[in-house]
């Protein structure tokens, strides 16, 4: 007579597999990481997007102004066709002009951080 006990063949070690989950750990762990990269340098994209297109649209502005033309109307193309978004604009003495624009963050980023904002001033040399 044969007699067979339960579980016979079977490994006598429980930690059978736990390499996988180990790795499924590190995996999800690289992607969590990759991901708040990601986000980091697109808000820092945006940011100097938005630092850029201030700095521009004052510098057309303060020209505009020279000229006769509407100095907001001209910082607000100006932000517009460098990506960004004229939020405020302000004219002082002397022909100097205040602009603040702003700059979305692209994809889910955008609507968890908000835009980013810049501000600049321009004028002639005094």
């Amino acid at each position: 007579m044969t007699v067979t006990r339960s579980g016979a063949g079977r490994s006598a070690h429980r930690d059978d597999g736990s390499g996988s989950v180990l790795v499924l750990a590190l995996v999800a762990a690289a992607l969590l990481l990759g991901a708040g990269a990601a986000a980091a340098s697109s808000t820092t994209v945006a940011a100097a997007r938005a630092a850029g297109a201030a700095d521009a649209s004052a510098l057309a502005a303060a020209a505009a102004a020279t000229t006769g033309a509407d100095p907001c109307a001209v910082a607000g193309a100006t932000a517009r066709s460098a990506g960004a978004e004229l939020v405020g604009c302000s004219l002082a003495g002397g022909g100097v002009v205040d602009v603040e624009v702003a700059a979305a963050p692209g994809g889910a980023v955008g609507a968890l951080t908000g835009p980013a904002t810049a501000r600049a001033r321009a004028g002639p040399v005094p």
